[in-house]
């Protein structure tokens, strides 16, 4: 294992360095780096969570050093004064931004943050989940251009205190397709690309759109049959992009007990790992301890379903009980194990974490909808919020 890295905030006087302020819920964040496009990213992805207040405490420091301006000779990413040096070339876009972005998110104790859209109506706050591929994104931005308030396309943020959504208004990250799919294919003409996906703010899809805290009032979990249920025990499929390939290290990856059919082929210019595996998490924490060993830095990870959802059969909303729900949403819990809400709040125990997810549900109407046509998607989504509020 590599010795850690000392970092003398000191070396960093005299460089040229652009700082980015940014607000998430209870945490200050500061970002320093010498890249232009580096804090323009940032600052274009989270326009809404710019701030020039002070903080209320000591905020989490972000350095990114590109090779030109780093005391060590290669890129360099500090969180918090931990230095993570970038040996590939050239540094991983996607993999300086995932840590970053998840450093941040394992802080916030405020709010719990799921994996998830949200709109609201009415002051009806709506959540949308759903695994890769069901069309979460197309259906919220559908929701948008029918009059919904915009959240979040990203996290749905919900009060520790509550059950409220508050808004995540990132800017949404849309695959090529989805704006032709929801009637606004010419905003894509002045939308930057970004690893694959077009940038666009809210306010460009439809201004004053952005809503402000609601009441949570509905979770809704697409559902596609042929992908959602495959048999016991069957074989899910993986995709882990990597910074680089060492020689061997996917032979390595293919004797990972319960993973097979390891292939190699790249995408967005990165390799990338194609396995199958029973237990997909139990596969992906072994591949990151080999990456970590090897110096490799996972880039993106992408959950692909046994069968992709067509979205040819009937759309139908069947209700799921909260508690049910709430494994659900507890599933896709952002933070993950290294959340300081876990440990702080709630001991490092996830049952606890669970139940207080579980009782903010108690008087929210919790639904599996299965996918079909986008016309029809939304409508149900809107019949569900015009049926009357159960006692």
């Amino acid at each position: 294992m590599n010795s850690p890295i000392s970092f003398d905030p000191a070396a960093l006087a005299g460089l040229p360095l652009d700082c980015v302020r940014l607000r998430f819920f209870d945490v200050d964040v500061r970002i320093r780096t010498d890249s232009a496009l580096f804090a323009n990213l940032f600052r274009q992805m989270y326009r809404h969570f710019l701030t020039d207040g002070d903080p209320a405490g000591p905020p989490f420091q972000v350095v990114f050093l590109t090779a030109a301006a780093s005391p060590w000779g290669s890129p360099a990413l500090v969180l918090n004064g931990d230095v993570q040096l970038l040996n590939a070339s050239p540094a991983p876009d996607g993999y300086i931004y995932e840590s970053i972005f998840s450093a941040i998110i394992g802080r916030v104790r405020s709010h719990f943050l799921i994996h998830a859209g949200v709109v609201a109506r009415d002051g009806q706050g709506v959540i949308i989940s759903a695994d890769s591929g069901h069309g979460k994104t197309t259906l919220v931005l559908e929701l948008v251009r029918r009059g919904f308030d915009f959240l979040s396309d990203e996290l749905a943020a919900i009060s520790t205190a509550g059950s409220r959504v508050a808004p995540f208004p990132r800017s949404f990250r849309l695959r090529p397709g989805t704006l032709e799919r929801v009637g606004l294919a010419h905003l894509r003409r002045d939308a930057p690309l970004w690893l694959g996906k077009y940038l666009l703010d809210v306010d460009t899809i439809r201004p004053g759109s952005l809503g402000g805290p609601a009441a949570l009032r509905h979770v809704i979990f697409l559902h596609h049959p042929a992908a959602d249920d495959p048999p016991p025990g069957a074989e899910r499929e993986l995709h882990v992009l990597l910074s680089h390939l060492p020689d061997g290290l996917a032979a390595r990856v293919a004797q990972i007990e319960g993973v097979r059919r390891v292939t190699v082929d790249e995408d967005r210019g990165y390799p990338r790992l194609r396995l199958h595996a029973a237990d997909r998490m139990a596969a992906l924490a072994r591949i990151e301890s080999l990456c970590r060993a090897e110096g490799v830095f996972v880039v993106d990870v992408i959950k692909r379903q046994s069968a992709p959802a067509d979205f040819s059969g009937p759309v139908a909303a069947q209700p799921i009980p909260a508690s049910q729900a709430a494994l659900e949403l507890l599933r896709r819990f952002e933070p993950g194990h290294k959340s300081a809400l876990l440990h702080a709040d709630f001991g490092g125990n996830p049952t606890r974490l669970f139940l207080k997810l579980a009782e903010h549900l108690q008087s929210v109407r919790c639904w599996r909808m299965s996918v079909g046509p986008l016309p029809d998607m939304a409508g149900q989504v809107e019949q569900l919020l015009a049926a009357p509020d159960r006692a």
